[in-house]
C-alpha cells in the first residue's frame, strides 16, 4: 500500500521552554521563571508570539488546501495540541503519542550549565556525534528513529493516497526525514550543521507524491518543500519544491572512502 499522498509535518509554534532554554544558553546569569524546572517537558505552553505564528500559519493551510485534510494527527505534549488547536483548521484531531518528542530523560529541566557540571561524560558523547548519543535515563535519536517504523506502517494502512497534517516536534521530524530523504548518520549530521536548514516553529515540510510540474502520481513521497508561513525568509529553498534524492547505492570503493575520515587508532 502507498504512502499519503501528502503528508505535512507542522512543528508547534514557540513554546516557553524554548524561550527559557535560550536564555540559558547565551547567559550563564540567566534564571528560569518560577516553576520552570518542576514543570514537565511535555507540559510546557506556547508563548504568546507561539499562538500567533501558529495562527499564521493555519491561515496558510488553508490557503494551500481549502478542502482540508482526510487526517489530523497531534502529538501528545500540550505545546503540540496548542498548536493544533491555534492552527483552527475545523478537523477531527487524534492524539497520537508516537508523534511525541524524543525522550530527554535527565537532561530534562536542566541549564546547560547544569548539564556539563552534572553529566559533564555524557556531553563530550554528544559532541562526539548527536545522532546515536543518548540522554542519560532518555532516548537517543537513533533510537527514535525507529518508532518511524511504527507511523509509516500506519500510514501505509489507514492514509494510502489521502492527505495528512501532523502537528509534532523538531526532532521527531528529524527522524522521519532521515528516513524520507534517505539519509545516513553523516550525512544527517551535514544537515544539522547547515544554517539553512533550520526547523522553524510553526514551519511546514510538505511532503508529495504529486509531480508539481506535471500532476503525475510516484509510487513515493518524493517532493518536499520546506515553507515558513510567518517569515517566507526563513521558508527553505524559497519556499519550493525539491526533488528527494533517491535512495543511494555505494561501490566497494566509496564505501571504503567513506571511512577514510575516521583514520586508524592501531600501528598493527
Amino acid at each position: 500500500m502507498a504512502m499519503p499522498r501528502d503528508l505535512l509535518l507542522v512543528r508547534h509554534g514557540e513554546s516557553e521552554a524554548n524561550v527559557v532554554q535560550g536564555r540559558l544558553r547565551r547567559s550563564a546569569d540567566a534564571v528560569p521563571p518560577a516553576g520552570f524546572t518542576s514543570r514537565h517537558n511535555a507540559h510546557m505552553r506556547l508563548t504568546k508570539w507561539g499562538a500567533e505564528q501558529a495562527r499564521i500559519t493555519g491561515r496558510w493551510l488553508l490557503g494551500q488546501f481549502p478542502d482540508g485534510f482526510d487526517s489530523y494527527q497531534v502529538s501528545s505534549y500540550i505545546r503540540a495540541r496548542e498548536t493544533a488547536g491555534y492552527l483552527a483548521l475545523g478537523g477531527a484531531w487524534r492524539i497520537e503519542g508516537r508523534w511525541g518528542e524524543r525522550n530527554w530523560g535527565e537532561f530534562s529541566g536542566l541549564t546547560e550549565a547544569e548539564r556539563q557540571r552534572k553529566y559533564e561524560a555524557s556531553c563530550k558523547l554528544r559532541e562526539q556525534h548527536a545522532w546515536y548519543w543518548c540522554p542519560p535515563g532518555g532516548q537517543s535519536l537513533s533510537m527514535a528513529h525507529a518508532d518511524t517504523k511504527g507511523i509509516f506502517n500506519t500510514l501505509h494502512r489507514k492514509s494510502a493516497d489521502r492527505r495528512v497534517v501532523v502537528v509534532t516536534h523538531a526532532e521527531r521530524i528529524d527522524v522521519v526525514r532521515y528516513d524520507l530523504e534517505h539519509m545516513n548518520p553523516e550525512s544527517w549530521l551535514a544537515d544539522r550543521a547547515n544554517p539553512s536548514r533550520r526547523l522553524e516553529n510553526a514551519m511546514v515540510l510538505h511532503y508529495t507524491r504529486q509531480d508539481p510540474s506535471t500532476g503525475e502520481i510516484a509510487d513515493h513521497l518524493s517532493w518536499v518543500r520546506g515553507v515558513c508561513p510567518w517569515d517566507p525568509d526563513k521558508s527553505w529553498d524559497g519556499g519550493g519544491w525539491v526533488a528527494v534524492p533517491p535512495r543511494p547505492t555505494y561501490s566497494d570503493a566509496e564505501l571504503l572512502a567513506s571511512v577514510e575520515p575516521y583514520p586508524r587508532l592501531l600501528d598493527d
